[in-house]
C-alpha cells in the first residue's frame, strides 16, 4: 500500500490486513464513508449496492461522471484499486443485501448506510442471530443532520432495539432518495440545470466521517471496547436568499453549487424550495 505509511501508528497493518468489512449500500453516504475508510489493504472487503449511478448522484457521490448508468459498487472497486487496494481483496455485489449475509459469517464489522428499513431489520436480524458488530447511518431529509447507529453486541441492543428509542419504528420508509429535493424544479426549459443538485456533500461528509471513526476504533480497538449508542449530528442552515424558480439567478446558483466538488470545494450552501411563495431559498 503506497498510502499507508501515513497511518504509522494510527493504524497496526498487521491489524489491517486480518479484518474483514461488509458495506451494505454504496450511495452517497456509503461512497463517501468508503473513501474515509476502505483505502487501505484490509483483508477483504464487500459492497453492496443494487443501483447504478445517476447523473444525479454525482454532486453527492465519491465517483465521478465517467461511472454514470454503471453499477456503483463496480465503480467503487475501481476507485479502491486506483487507490492501492488490492483487486482480489474486493468483492462486490449488484443485489441486495440479503443475498449475500451468509459471506458475513466471517466478516469482523457490518456496516450498512442503506435506506429500506426493511433492509436494514433483515440485516439486523442476520447480525443478532451471528453476533456480528454493526454501524448503521443516514441522512435526515434537507440534509438538516443524520444518525448513526453503533451496535457493538447486538445480542445485548441491537437496531430494532434503537429504532424503538427513538421512536423511528413508527415511521415509514422515506420515499425521495433525494433527501426531500426535487431535483426536477431546478431543470430549466432545456434541462441546462438538471445537475446542478442542492449541496448537501457537507452534510453527508460530516456523517461518513463519524461512521469512519467508529468504525476504526471496533476494528482496531483503539477505542478500548465500544458502548451501544446513537450519535445525533444535526445541522443549523439559515436563509441567505430567495430566488424566483426558472430565474437566471436560480440558474447560475445552482449550477456553481454543483460545480463547486470539480473545484476541489466542499459544498456548504444548499436550495430549497418554498411551494407558498414560488421561490427557491438559498441555504
Amino acid at each position: 500500500m503506497t498510502d499507508l505509511y501515513r497511518a504509522q501508528g494510527v493504524l497496526d497493518r498487521n491489524v489491517v490486513k486480518n479484518k474483514k468489512i461488509a458495506c451494505f449500500g454504496f450511495g452517497s453516504l456509503g461512497s463517501l464513508l468508503g473513501g474515509d475508510l476502505l483505502a487501505y489493504d484490509w483483508g477483504a472487503i464487500l459492497l453492496a449496492d443494487p443501483q447504478n449511478l445517476e447523473r444525479e448522484n454525482i454532486e453527492r457521490h465519491l465517483l465521478g461522471a465517467s461511472e454514470i448508468g454503471k453499477p456503483k459498487v463496480e465503480g467503487g472497486k475501481r476507485w479502491l484499486v486506483s487507490h492501492g487496494v488490492p483487486a482480489d481483496h474486493i468483492l462486490t455485489h449488484v443485489g441486495n443485501a440479503q443475498d449475500v449475509l451468509k459471506w458475513c459469517e466471517e466478516a469482523d464489522l457490518i456496516i450498512v448506510t442503506i435506506d429500506s428499513r426493511r433492509a436494514c431489520r433483515d440485516i439486523n436480524a442476520w447480525c443478532v442471530d451471528h453476533n456480528k458488530p454493526a454501524i448503521y447511518g443516514g441522512v435526515y431529509p434537507m440534509g438538516t443532520g443524520g444518525q448513526v447507529i453503533v451496535v457493538p453486541n447486538p445480542k445485548e441492543a441491537c437496531f430494532a432495539c434503537a429504532e424503538h428509542m427513538m421512536g423511528s419504528d413508527q415511521f415509514q420508509d422515506l420515499q425521495a432518495h433525494d433527501y426531500g429535493i426535487d431535483i426536477a424544479r431546478l431543470a430549466d426549459e432545456l434541462g441546462g440545470a438538471q445537475n446542478a443538485i442542492p449541496a448537501l456533500r457537507w452534510s453527508i461528509s460530516a456523517i461518513a466521517s463519524d461512521m469512519a471513526d467508529i468504525a476504526l476504533s471496533i476494528l482496531t480497538g483503539k477505542g478500548g471496547e465500544e458502548a451501544p449508542h446513537v450519535l445525533i449530528h444535526a445541522h443549523n442552515w439559515e436563509s441567505i436568499l430567495n430566488l424566483r424558480a426558472k430565474s437566471a439567478g436560480l440558474t447560475s446558483v445552482a449550477n456553481f453549487i454543483a460545480q463547486m466538488p470539480k473545484l476541489k470545494l466542499l459544498p456548504n450552501m444548499k436550495l430549497r424550495w418554498l411551494p407558498g411563495d414560488g421561490v427557491y431559498e438559498l441555504l
